[in-house]
This record gives C-alpha cells, sequence and structure tokens, in this order.
C-alpha cells in the first residue's frame, strides 16, 4: 500500500497500475474480513510503527532474508506484548455524564467493565433519531481494542440508569461479553429487557446477584444489595477490589442512607481510591461515610457543565474537610492507576506529564 500511494502521488504516468494495486488491496482485505476468524492486533507504540515502516522501505530498496526475519520477529514480539501486558490497570473513562470503569489485569487475564457509560434516552420520533457512534463505541471499545483485548469477562451493571448502562446495547456490537451481572431484580425491568433485546450478546449469560449470591463473580468481591430490589439508585450494585495493597472502592449511584448501612455491614472497610456514588451528587458521600473510608483519592465521574450540578459543591466541601484529593473526569479525561512490579502510579494525562508516583 505504501509504496503504492508514493509512487502514484510522485509519477503520474504509473497513477493506472497504482490505483488497481490499491484496488487489488482492497479486495484482499474484503475477502479476507469474510472469514470467521478476527485477530485483533492491538496499537503498537509509535516508536515502533516509524521501525516498521523503515526497515519495510529499507527492503523495497535491498530485499535481504535477515530484514524479513527481524520484520517479523518484531512484529511477534509486539503482539505479545500488547496482548500479554506486565502491568494491572484500572480506568476511569471520561464517557461524559455517565459512568464506565475498566479493570485489567496484566497478561489479560481478566476484564472488567464496570457500566458503560450512555446519555438519558428522551422520547423522540423516528426521524428525529440520528445516527452515530457511541461513548461506548469510539472510547471503550477503541481502548479495549488498542490494547488488543476483543472481550469483556465481566460487565457489572450497577443499576437501571441511562447513563450508566445506556451504552451497553452499541458496545455489545463491538466487543465480545462473556458474562453480564446485575441487582436482582433489575432483570424483569421492561428498560433492561429492551436493551438485551437490542444487544448482540449470544451465549452471554447474565447473571442477577445480591450479597451471598454472586460466586460467580471474579476478580471483584461484591459489598451491595443485600436483598434484591428494583435497579434503582438504592439497589446499586457496590464493589471493592484489591491489588498489591491497593483497594478500590465502586460505588454506582448509591445514596447517603446505604452508605451508612454499608458501614454498618462492614465496620472495617477501607479504600485507596474511591469513586464516590452518583458522579460527586450532594445525595451520597455523606461525611461519615467518607471518614470511616479514609481514601487517599477521590474519583469523580461527571459531564463537563452537566444540567444537574455535578459535582456538588456539599460533596467537594466534604473532601476538603477531610483533606482528600480527587479528580474529575469532567476536568483530567480518562484517569488511570497501574500497577507493575515497582508498584501503584497514577497516570495523569490531562498534564501530559507521563506517569508519576502515586501509592508505592
Amino acid at each position: 500500500i505504501l509504496p503504492s500511494v508514493v509512487l502514484g502521488t510522485m509519477c503520474h504516468w504509473l497513477r493506472p497500475l497504482c490505483n488497481q494495486v490499491l484496488t487489488a488491496c482492497s479486495l484482499g482485505f474484503t475477502l479476507l474480513k469474510r472469514l470467521p476468524m478476527e485477530v485483533v492486533f492491538g496499537k503498537p507504540p509509535l516508536i515502533i510503527v516509524c521501525f516498521w515502516l523503515g526497515l519495510t522501505l529499507l527492503l523495497l530498496v535491498k530485499p535481504k532474508k535477515r530484514l524479513v526475519i527481524c520484520l517479523l520477529l518484531t512484529y511477534g514480539l509486539t503482539f505479545m506484548m500488547i496482548h500479554l501486558p506486565l502491568t494491572s490497570e484500572v480506568v476511569y473513562f471520561d464517557v461524559g455524564q455517565g459512568d464506565a470503569t475498566l479493570i485489567r489485569d496484566k497478561f489479560n487475564r481478566t476484564v472488567t467493565l464496570i457500566d458503560t457509560g450512555g446519555k438519558v434516552a428522551f422520547t423522540k420520533e423516528k426521524w428525529q433519531v440520528r445516527q452515530s457512534k457511541t461513548a461506548g463505541q469510539t472510547v471503550i471499545a477503541n481502548y479495549l481494542l488498542s490494547k488488543g483485548g476483543g472481550r469483556i469477562d465481566q460487565l457489572v451493571l450497577t443499576h437501571q440508569d441511562s447513563d450508566h448502562v445506556g451504552n451497553f446495547p452499541s458496545l455489545s456490537q463491538v466487543i465480545t461479553i462473556k458474562q453480564i451481572f446485575i441487582p436482582a431484580g433489575m432483570e424483569k425491568l421492561p428498560s433492561f429487557q429492551g436493551r438485551v433485546r437490542q444487544a448482540r450478546l449470544g451465549q452471554t449469560e447474565i447473571w442477577p446477584v445480591t450479597v451471598g449470591n454472586s460466586a460467580t463473580l471474579r476478580q471483584v468481591k461484591l459489598l451491595h444489595p443485600f436483598t434484591a430490589g428494583k435497579g434503582t439508585n438504592e439497589c446499586s450494585l457496590v464493589l471493592w477490589y484489591n491489588l498489591k495493597r491497593t483497594s478500590y472502592l465502586f460505588m454506582g449511584d448509591l445514596d447517603r442512607a446505604n452508605e451508612l448501612v454499608l458501614l454498618a455491614k462492614y465496620p472495617n472497610l477501607t479504600a485507596t481510591v474511591l469513586k464516590v456514588g452518583h458522579h460527586g451528587s450532594k445525595t451520597s458521600s455523606d461525611p461519615r461515610f467518607i471518614g470511616k473510608i479514609k481514601p487517599q483519592l477521590v474519583i469523580i465521574s461527571a459531564g463537563r457543565h452537566n444540567r444537574y450540578g455535578h459535582p456538588h459543591p456539599e460533596t467537594l466541601a466534604t473532601l476538603a474537610a477531610a483533606n482528600i484529593p480527587y479528580r474529575l473526569t469532567a476536568q483530567r479525561g480518562m484517569i488511570k492507576i497501574e500497577t507493575d512490579f515497582f508498584g501503584t502510579k497514577l497516570v495523569d494525562f490531562a498534564q501530559q506529564t507521563g506517569t508519576s508516583s502515586f501509592l508505592d
């Protein structure tokens, strides 16, 4: 492709031949796409891409067996590097006014997505509906594919709200989902049943869960709810995850009253990183709850200039009184915390300062 584009641009008399080569390439890719198997390579580092391009051009000038072996070897090593990462990560996606968090173990052993983000849907006429990609496709799916992952082992939908589950059907069109976990009782809701019909699930298993009834849930520990409900904020799934002395707590949209119930049930509960409930609304983040959990960092997932005023000044005042720093996706974009052999680090994309020391 590259030689055809370069030669066709520079040599007018070669342009018809180059067009035929490009057309043949396009036809070949179309035929390959029809094959049942798909391999996701992932996104290689820019320096490696530049190396490949240079090596390919060198091969065109001086075809040598050593160069071919070198090229194939670097392709294989890069593929392994992408698909078997040595780091684990927790990624808080910037999906606007919504929630979506990824937990990915090293070597891609288990991939868990907590909520998918989504927009609040209002009733529209058919002609008013615009065909566009969702953040589930452009943000979450693209990130997973860039990391060589074409699957989600566990999709955890904390409750029924559209800003948490609205992108679920569109995401399933791109990424294979093996299991879905929802709060018990939510499976009966017409809104959830409608989303299931829109999704491409195939053999996907759907598990309504409560505490004590979540044996198939791996990687994370379920702390709430205790009984079946209707998938409302009060029924939100609350998850706890621990890795190398760094613990994470994901609150969904749980309200203040149930935060205190959680403390009564788990009096020793703490978390290094807390994703506060309900996007920083004043209906969550009770000062007694924050004071007991004592996080070293708080994550708030909310959209810029959202109509709800999230995060609420009362919540920010609670964090300030407890001297707890926070990161807001509306200001920082995607927030990522990586854990490797050397410790746990916070990747600050907003300042473009690379990786800064965070915990260990």
